[in-house]
């Protein structure tokens, strides 16, 4: 990801959370050497490229944060998110992490049920954390050191 992705990237943002991320924030993660951020580009029929979906997080010492994970509305429900999520794993892993950690809305099922088919267990509850929706999070974590026992893995490799 870069900044000539911003303009698709803040779309995307914009449409996916209730609390967007700034362009300055996202020039910040894109900055800082220890994050980890990737685009999905779709090639389209027509010989152009769409940015599909992106996800931001940062790995320090031996453990990760997802901070982000979003797909452009029309291109929801097509795996990119998950190959998103196991690029995101993959270069936490070679980086040395053994657990990644993220944050979800404890309203937000179909997000919750995302992480929990690729491994994640609820591990903790911040009480409103999301006040703008006076809402909990949810941390969530996985093992990485078992994640390749993971079918998740073995399937993403596989594609």
């Amino acid at each position: 990801m870069g900044v000539q992705h911003m303009p698709d990237v803040l779309e995307i943002e914009r449409k996916s959370f209730a609390d967007p991320w700034t362009h300055t924030m996202f020039l910040h993660q894109l900055k800082d050497p220890l994050s980890i951020n990737c685009i999905a580009q779709i090639h389209c029929g027509n010989a152009a490229i769409v940015l599909g979906g992106y996800v931001c997080g940062i790995v320090v010492h031996d453990e990760s944060m997802l901070y982000r994970i979003a797909c452009r509305t029309e291109y929801r429900r097509r795996g990119i998110a998950t190959k998103l999520l196991y690029g995101f794993l993959s270069e936490a892993i070679r980086r040395g992490s053994t657990n990644c950690y993220l944050e979800v809305g404890a309203l937000n099922s179909a997000a919750q049920q995302f992480y929990q088919h690729h491994g994640f267990s609820v591990m903790g509850r911040r009480p409103r954390y999301y006040p703008e929706q006076n809402q909990d999070a949810l941390i969530m974590m996985l093992h990485l050191t078992d994640a390749h026992e993971h079918t998740f893995f073995r399937t993403a490799r596989e594609s």
